[in-house]
């Protein structure tokens, strides 16, 4: 059974759903198209990660936690930087999309989605042997899922308030 403030809190956000799109049909309407964006991104996002990238001889990976914090550390700096960056970027447009996607918004579906396509994105590259397999990239992926979500959440608190 759902907490009453929880309740309130997904009722005030399916509102301003509606009072941003208005009206029932369209907001569907817009969810309708929301679905096929992120459908295209996905698969933009596994042709960036899998497709697009040469076969290697070998099998990478390295599943030691957070490694890239540890080069940090011992100085190897602007790849690893490069790589956190783009790897928390490329994901936080799939956050926003599902912020409008989802009707029952909760960041724990959000993270549970983000965590599981981006562990699929790394088995496949170690299996298919294209790219390198890490802990690391899971968490980054997932990490800028959940800011690109709490993102938009945030900016339609805000329109929310202007609009009063």
């Amino acid at each position: 059974m759902k907490h009453r403030a929880t309740s309130r809190c997904i009722e005030r956000e399916n509102n301003l759903e509606f009072s941003v799109f208005g009206g029932k049909m369209a907001v569907k309407i817009v969810r309708y198209w929301v679905w096929m964006i992120l459908a295209v991104f996905i698969v933009f996002i596994l042709f960036e990660t899998i497709i697009g990238r040469p076969v290697t001889e070998e099998y990478k990976y390295n599943l030691l936690p957070f490694w890239s914090y540890l080069a940090l550390t011992r100085g190897e700096g602007v790849n690893i930087w490069r790589c956190i960056y783009l790897n928390v970027l490329l994901f936080m447009p799939l956050g926003a999309l599902l912020w409008f996607a989802l009707k029952d918004r909760r960041w724990l579906k959000v993270l549970i989605f983000s965590f599981a396509l981006s562990m699929s994105i790394e088995i496949m590259q170690l299996v298919l042997r294209r790219g390198l397999c890490e802990f690391d990239d899971v968490f980054h992926n997932t990490l800028g899922c959940l800011l690109g979500y709490w993102a938009v959440g945030l900016f339609a608190r805000v329109v929310d308030r202007v609009r009063g």
